[in-house]
């Protein structure tokens, strides 16, 4: 039997930010029925950070997640 999702994150650039400053995140996880929300998400994020703090986070969690990412302009370069 499937472990019910308790943990919604979002996570993206300025874009998926803005969502959740909105609070948009914490209303779809309440649409899903998943207990609580967060966002990793932080403006002017190339899709190399997205991908590599969604990861990191996936890895070092325990708690049954459901992911939410929205990638940014292929353009768009992750400075060191």
């Amino acid at each position: 039997m499937a472990s019910k999702i308790k943990l919604l994150i979002l996570n993206g650039c300025s874009y998926a930010e803005t969502y959740a400053g909105g609070n948009g995140h914490r209303d779809l996880a309440d649409r899903l029925g998943i207990d609580s929300a967060e966002s990793i998400a932080l403006g002017g994020s190339a899709n190399s950070r997205i991908l590599r703090t969604t990861t990191k986070h996936a890895f070092s969690n325990a708690v049954p997640t459901f992911y939410v990412v929205g990638l940014t302009f292929m353009a768009r370069w992750e400075l060191p």
